[in-house]
């Protein structure tokens, strides 16, 4: 059986001094907790290996090259060589297709989970109704993140302030949030660097290895070179680069090399990303309850980001100075909502309208209302609402290559030429040598809007001989503006770009190109549903039969563009569970049964199919009277290993266990030691 292996423990100390008078209007908290794991590592062979990367190496030219090697003893070597090959050119080693074998994911990562945070809060009441709180945040942790790679998150490190003012209705909040990536870096990069590196020793050792069996065969380049000893040597140099060539994880020179490489900011040598980023943002409320039980809330808010990844993931690439490109932006919004209870509080109406602000789009509106009707044991509630999502900091600002394809934003919009048309012209010309630029479809890409949707809503609760309990969900959510990914290709000679005059199209074939993804808007509407349902039923005191299912779906098929949505979510999902509290003196248990649809997963990662599965979690639990409450558990209990993204690992079994002292139980027992009675 294949189990987590977890250590974690968490500390809380908690005072609010409220029984002299001098101290009755301050308190404190403090709160640390650490966690260590080693996490499943993923090892699919397809999505897992990293690295396998290859190109043709032009061998001759090389050898001509190295004639002119600034060290005297190598340049007067090829310079005979040179002068022997060129009376038999058929000896000539040519043009060689190298391959790399890739690295696999655990032998770049041994899984170490590591997590620590940290938090003091100071609270004070100098008078009454109003509370003043500052908190302070830390931590730190050592992670696996997928997200357009694999990434090795090492040592990132947190920190969060927070003071909050409260008073009769009225509260003002204000926050900095900043982050430091520390040690982290990009597990498929360092494996594409760790490859070149040995592409590299496999040119190097190709030569040596050629020309040494060679020279065995014509009397150390004395004698007319033999067809079938060219062939054999070839064969021999091959077999002897691809074995002593690329660097064996565990080994000291793998070790070596993979440190520098994963210490290294620059993605053409090196792996590690940058990520200095901050935000700071600032609130206020206002609540006030009117007669005939009205209420008012009002709002404003205000956030700035800066982002700082020194052009490792965002576009802010230093200048020659070092300073990196400023693409701070910033977001205000404000809103107002009522409610109205009527009959009695039978009958609850919510409006509300929000208007926002980022500063590189114009301003949105979000209305919504909503009405909650409750007759006897029933419940029924309708929401309708406008809503919209500003694009994130990536869809407007990421510049990451990652080899095979680039993440670009897109605040400017671009041209290129549509995925499939250059895949067809490029299948065309390589198997019939014909160039037929008809194939090629221009695009040009609109810079991103906001997406927007409209949402309605339906829910039902309703309880039935006093022991079922069913819950109703469905929704209808119409997106405009849908923002999903589209890949395309761009030329590597700018020249080539569409609506250029007299562009050679015939460079568009493999090896001119690159491909590129975008975040794009959707010209059609995009529709997504779903609906849930859920039962409980009290079979005996505490003892409960639960049952849930939940259906979503989007439909694309409307679309004209190629637009890849990214939804990662299952048709359908069904739970169904046996639970207790206290069904004997302090005992108490859990049993729950998950069953998980197939799905598609996409992503820059990599896009696959997620295969359906089914998990079983169970819990036992004992509180003792006095002073603790035990607890042992475990989930995917049967172990069925699974995946739940693509490439991400195969998740088994997780047992625990856990001991809980709490000193306020029975008694107040801490409350009577503060009074002095114990």
């Amino acid at each position: 059986i294949y189990l987590l292996h977890v250590f974690s423990f968490r500390m809380h100390l908690h005072i609010l001094f409220d029984r002299q008078k001098l101290v009755d209007k301050f308190g404190f908290k403090i709160v640390g907790e650490y966690f260590r794991a080693k996490d499943w590592v993923p090892d699919d062979p397809t999505a897992n290996t990293y690295g396998d990367i290859e190109t043709d190496v032009n061998v001759s030219q090389i050898v001509r090259k190295l004639e002119f090697s600034e060290d005297s003893a190598t340049a007067a070597k090829f310079r005979g060589l040179n002068f022997y090959l060129d009376f038999y050119p058929e000896a000539f080693p040519g043009n060689i297709h190298v391959v790399a074998p890739g690295y696999r994911e655990k032998e770049l990562s041994d899984g170490t989970t590591e997590s620590l945070k940290t938090s003091v809060g100071l609270y004070a009441r100098p008078i009454k109704d109003m509370n003043i709180e500052f908190l302070y945040k830390y931590g730190r942790g050592t992670a696996i993140y997928q997200g357009a790679n694999r990434y090795g998150i090492k040592n990132i490190t947190f920190h969060q302030a927070k003071i909050q003012f409260d008073y009769k209705g009225f509260q003002l909040k204000g926050y900095t949030t900043a982050e430091n990536a520390g040690d982290s870096y990009d597990m498929v990069f360092g494996a594409i660097n760790m490859s070149k590196l040995g592409i590299g020793n496999y040119v190097a050792n190709f030569i040596k290895a050629y020309f040494s069996e060679l020279s065995k065969y014509n009397n150390n380049f004395k004698d007319d070179p033999n067809l079938n000893d060219i062939a054999t040597s070839r064969e021999y140099a091959l077999q002897k680069a691809f074995d002593s060539s690329f660097y064996k994880s565990g080994t000291p020179e793998f070790d070596s090399v993979y440190s520098i490489i994963k210490s290294d900011a620059n993605f053409v040598t090196g792996a590690k990303f940058q990520d200095k980023s901050s935000l700071q943002h600032v609130d206020a409320t206002y609540t006030h309850d009117f007669k005939y039980n009205i209420n008012l809330i009002v709002g404003t808010s205000f956030r700035n980001y800066i982002p700082r990844s020194f052009g490792t993931i965002f576009s802010d690439v230093p200048d020659i100075e070092g300073k990196p490109k400023n693409i701070n932006t910033w977001e205000v919004g404000g809103f107002t909502q009522f409610t109205v209870d009527l009959f009695k509080k039978k009958l609850k109406l919510v409006g509300s309208m929000r208007a926002d602000k980022s500063e590189n789009f114009k301003p949105q509106f979000s209305p919504r209302i909503a009405a909650i009707a409750t007759f006897k044991d029933h419940t029924f509630r309708f929401t309708y609402q406008q809503a919209f999502r500003t694009p994130t900091l990536q869809n407007q600002y990421i510049s990451l290559d990652l080899g095979a394809i680039t993440l670009l934003g897109n605040l400017t919009g671009a041209k290129g030429y549509d995925f499939q048309s250059v895949k067809d012209y490029q299948k065309l010309n390589d198997s019939l040598n014909i160039i037929n630029t008809e194939i090629l479809r221009p695009i040009t890409i609109n810079p991103l809007k906001p997406e927007q949707v409209n949402s309605f809503e339906f829910g039902y609760r309703g309880k039935f001989f006093n022991k079922v309990y069913v819950d109703i969900n469905a929704y209808l959510n119409r997106y405009f503006n849908f923002i999903g990914d589209l890949r395309y290709y761009v030329p590597t000679n700018d020249s080539l770009i569409p609506g250029t005059e007299g562009a050679n199209f015939s460079m568009l074939q493999k090896g001119y190109t690159k491909l590129i993804q975008r975040p794009v808007n959707a010209k059609q509407h995009v529709d997504a549903w779903g609906a849930s349902v859920g039962i409980n039923y009290y079979v005996w005191k505490s003892l409960i039969v639960s049952a849930n299912y939940t259906y979503t779906d989007l439909n694309t098929k409307n679309l004209t563009d190629p637009i890849i949505p990214g939804f990662n979510s299952p048709n359908h999902k069904i739970n169904v569970g046996l639970s207790a509290q206290k069904i004997w003196k302090g005992l108490g248990f859990a049993v729950n049964f998950k069953w998980v649809d197939t799905y598609l997963w996409e992503s820059t990662f990599g896009d696959g199919q997620v295969p359906s599965f089914h998990t079983m979690d169970m819990q036992v639990t004992y509180e003792f009277p006095r002073w603790f409450t035990l607890q042992v558990g475990g989930s995917n209990i049967y172990n069925n290993r699974h995946i739940e993204a693509y490439g991400s690992p195969l998740v088994g079994a997780l047992v625990y266990g856990s001991m809980t002292f709490d000193l306020d139980r029975k008694g107040n027992q801490s409350e009577r030691w503060i009074n002095g009675k114990k």
